[in-house]
Parts: C-alpha cells; sequence; structure tokens
C-alpha cells in the first residue's frame, strides 16, 4: 500500500492501528522482562537495553554471574 493511501485513511483506522502497535508492543515487553527476572537479570529489559555506563553494565553482569544464570555462549567458526 503506497503512503498516499496510507494518508487518506479515515483517523479512526490510524487510531486503531496506533493502539493496537502499542498493545503488541506492551505484550512484547511484559514477555522480555519476565525473561530477564528468570535469568536473575537485576534491571528490567528497557533499563538493561539502554543502559551505556560501562561501570553499571559491569554491575548488571557481575549480578548474573554471582547467581550463576549469566551463561556465556561461544560458536565456532564454521559451526
Amino acid at each position: 500500500m503506497s503512503v498516499s493511501k496510507l494518508m487518506s485513511l479515515p483517523v479512526w483506522t490510524h487510531r486503531i492501528a496506533a493502539l493496537a502497535s502499542l498493545g503488541v508492543m506492551r505484550l512484547v515487553q511484559i514477555r522480555l522482562d519476565g525473561l530477564y527476572a528468570a535469568s536473575g537479570h537485576p534491571a528490567d529489559y528497557a533499563t538493561g537495553q539502554t543502559t551505556f555506563d560501562a561501570a553499571r553494565v559491569k554491575e548488571l553482569y557481575a549480578h548474573m554471574l554471582d547467581l550463576g544464570t549469566l551463561v556465556a555462549r561461544t560458536r565456532q567458526p564454521g559451526s
């Protein structure tokens, strides 16, 4: 569908699409927060993904290492 066709749709269709997108985004966030909690990560998903302070990131990983929930997986070349 072209941009001009999308722009010509009624406002209510844009609102429904926006609300549906927000709902899906919230469901995904709930799932990711649950996975982070299960791994012993001391922060929620959004915080874990947007923390750019090296010292804070080291603290987060150190916490998981202490719990034994941080598993390092490496891939061998060619596998």
